[in-house]
């Protein structure tokens, strides 16, 4: 389900999940028993060297549409935000009763999403260690590549 947006885009989806996926590498297993294991796994041992670790997304936080932000003690995933779990602050919207954090889109202003832009561009510059207007729209594919270099030319770093 959260992939759909994704796959409707007219952009190849390996460069979005590029940004997502990045993760210590599981390397190879340093013993082989023999020679028959070793020559029928050459190909997977081969493979293996580029595999990562499987990553559970521990979000406290989530930015919807520079409208709204989320930010709270339970993590961000269906349960949350369905408002089953608890969040401590709901923020960028004017609620219809205080204290409920409902999305109504005819009840954001024009200060909330300077508050919730200013926001985002601050996570941008806190993480990526700069700014710039590649950084505006998320969704832009120079903004999607220029993130992705960065994370590719880390992870080879560490090689």
């Amino acid at each position: 389900m959260s992939y759909s947006p994704i796959c409707r885009l007219y952009a190849p989806p390996p460069l979005f999940k590029s940004v997502c996926c990045v993760s210590g590498r599981l390397g190879v297993p340093a013993v082989v028993e023999s020679s028959w294991v070793w020559i029928c796994s050459y190909w997977i041992l081969r493979y293996r060297k580029l595999q990562r670790f499987m990553i559970y997304v521990h979000a406290k936080g989530m930015i919807v549409d520079d409208e709204y932000v989320l930010i709270g003690s339970a993590n961000t995933n269906q349960r949350s935000v369905a408002g089953i779990e608890r969040y401590r602050n709901s923020n960028g919207q004017d609620t219809t009763w205080p204290g409920f954090p409902s999305y109504h889109h005819h009840h954001i202003t024009i200060s909330s999403k300077v508050k919730v832009y200013g926001y985002k561009m601050s996570l941008w510059a806190e993480h990526l260690g700069k700014t710039g207007d590649e950084f505006v729209d998320p969704a832009d594919l120079e903004c999607v590549h220029e993130i992705a270099e960065g994370i590719l030319r880390a992870a080879r770093s560490l090689d």
